[in-house]
């Protein structure tokens, strides 16, 4: 937005560390030899495990709107087609 001309910076630095403040307590750290573990278990790239393994951790499912993640791991993935027809 900021290449864009709608927002100066001081605007976008504010908006950035407002957001911070509101993910931060929120975000879990993922140990990443357990990512890369979920991505040779499930033939998937390290990026999406690190999701996957989130979910594993967590106990929960993974919404995602990408239809070979959720075939590929079917048991933590549900595509968010699927909650809202």
């Amino acid at each position: 937005m900021m290449r864009a001309g709608m927002l100066t910076e001081t605007l976008a630095l504010d908006c950035l560390l407002k957001a911070d403040g509101l993910m931060t307590p929120r975000e879990h750290a993922i140990v990443q030899h357990d990512a890369l573990r979920v991505a040779g278990r499930y033939g998937i790239s390290a990026y999406d495990a690190q999701y996957i393994a989130l979910a594993e951790q967590l106990r929960t499912r993974c919404v995602t709107n990408d239809k070979a993640l959720a075939r590929k791991v079917p048991d933590f993935c549900v595509l968010l087609s699927s909650l809202h027809p």
